[in-house]
Order: C-alpha cells, then structure tokens, then sequence
C-alpha cells in the first residue's frame, strides 16, 4: 500500500444492529464508520444503532462518512436507526456518496444528512431527488426471521435499478435467497421470492416458457399520472389489455377487441388514483403477460 492512500473496504451482506456509541464532544457511526476510506457497502441490514454525546453532537446513527472517502451503499435497508444531530440514518461530510436500490426508513431525526446522490431508493420523508427514487411505506414483514424482508406488495419490489451491471452484487440476499430473481432487482436487502416482473404463463401444447412474447415494455415506470404500454403482437387476434390494483380489482380496460399483427402502444392515464403498485395484464389466444407499475404522486 502506498503511505498516506486510502484504505479499500468492502462491506458485503451483514445484519448490523443494536450498536450505541457515545462519545464526550463528539460521536459518530454507530453501526458503520468510515474515515479516510473508500469501498463498497452492499447487501446489509443496518438497524436499531444510535449515537450519542454529552455535547450533543453526533452524527449517522447507522452510518458515517467522514472526510476525503468514496463510498458506493447499494442494497442497504436503513431503518430505526438514532443520532442527535444529523443523519440518523447516514452522515457524510465526505465527497457525495452514491446510494443506489437502497432502503432508509424511520430513522431520526432525519434518514440522511450531507451530500448524496441517490437512484432506485426509498427516502422517507420527501424522498430525494434522482431516477427511480419513492417514498412510500417499504411495507416490512415486520416479524419472524427476517422482520425486514419485503411484503409482496411492497413498493420496493421489482424497482431496483433495471440494469444491474457493473454493481459486483453478491449471489445470494440476507435470507439465502437469489439475489436477483424474477428479472429485476428489489430496493433494500431482501429479495422478494413470490412475485416476479412477467407472470410465467405456458403454451399448454408444447410447454414453452412464453413469458416476453409480446416484448411488453412501460415507460416510465415509476411514473407520474401518465405511462405508455408498448408491445408486439407477432399474429393478429383478440387482445385483452387490462390494469388491475394490488388486490386484483380491475382498475380500467385499456383495449378490448381484434388487433393486427405488429406494434402497438396505449397511454395509461391514471390521474386521479392513490399511488402505489399496480398490474398490467395483457391477454391474447390463452397467453398472458404481466407487468407491475409503480404511480407516484
């Protein structure tokens, strides 16, 4: 190692929780500290850590990020975590650092404090700005083994970033589940087993796989009010394009009727609905394919 250069760490699928650190002017870093550092912190579970100080001056509850770091969270589910000053969640005062797919939730008093650049995540609180970003209720299990594992219809299901490429992920989730599953990659530690992004259906003559048949795409998707529903339709027939609630209801038909070979779009006006998940199904000839959407507002 060179004199003086940053030390490299990464940080991979930890349950870090029930750490207090307290410090007489300062404290900082109760379940996480960096300090002239740079790495990877990726798959952990950071909760119910607090600082504190006689001052009161401390910082990042769950994680701090001191000066001259680089530092990349991915996959990270922050929550309960305490501090008295800033970032009950996460602190830094180093160089913005890069959340992505990550969860922060019921920290206080404020889930981040400092300089961030965030994408695919849950912020409560008003969120914060960046692709993909919510802030909705992450809906935990909330009990059992895994008490921050994702309800099916969670917010943070399926709405990871789309292309997980380059993001060195490991192979499994806290649970010892398939890190990825169902063709895209969940916010927070867990990986939801039951829902995935197609629904699997099959051609009952030759038992082929036929999910993407119709190369559905929706975009955008988290979206506001508004999103388009694209798809191939490679033979004509009757098409049955229709939006349902989390629970099944049907929200709206979209299309109903014979519809010609070839590429189709319809814009899904939903303004007026309470945000959350919601399902495209798309039907023809006895095989369907379905999408989740995700409307904010």
């Amino acid at each position: 190692m060179i004199p003086g250069s940053p030390i490299i760490t990464y940080i991979f699928n930890n349950i870090i929780q029930f750490n207090s650190v307290t410090g007489n002017s300062n404290s900082w870093g109760a379940g996480i500290s960096f300090h002239n550092g740079s790495g990877v912190i990726s798959n952990n579970l950071i909760t119910n850590n607090e600082t504190h100080s006689e001052s009161h001056n401390s910082y990042g509850g769950g994680i701090c990020i001191m000066v001259n770091c680089n530092v990349i969270l991915q996959n990270i589910t922050c929550a309960n975590n305490t501090t008295e000053t800033h970032g009950g969640g996460i602190y830094s005062e180093s160089a913005p650092v890069e959340i992505i797919n990550s969860i922060l939730w019921d920290n206080a008093p404020n889930e981040l404090g400092g300089s961030f650049l965030v994408s695919y995540s849950d912020i409560k609180s008003g969120g914060w700005p960046g692709a993909g970003n919510i802030n909705l209720d992450p809906l935990f299990v909330g009990s059992g083994d895994y008490p921050y594992a994702l309800q099916n219809d969670s917010p943070c299901v399926n709405t990871g970033i789309p292309d997980t490429t380059g993001l060195n992920l490991p192979e499994f989730d806290l649970a010892g589940n398939p890190r990825l599953y169902g063709g895209r990659i969940e916010m927070g530690a867990y990986e939801n087993q039951n829902l995935a992004v197609g629904v699997e259906e099959f051609d009952s003559d030759s038992n082929r796989d036929l999910v993407g048949a119709f190369g559905v795409e929706c975009y955008p998707n988290p979206f506001y009010n508004h999103t388009t529903i694209h798809h191939t339709l490679p033979n004509a027939g009757f098409v049955n394009l229709e939006i349902h609630n989390i629970t099944g209801k049907k929200i709206k038909t979209l299309h109903s009727g014979f519809t010609p070979a070839g590429e189709h779009g319809f814009v899904w006006d939903a303004e007026g609905l309470k945000d959350g998940l919601y399902l495209m199904r798309l039907e023809t000839d006895g095989i369907s394919e379905s999408r989740k959407l995700l409307l904010l507002q």
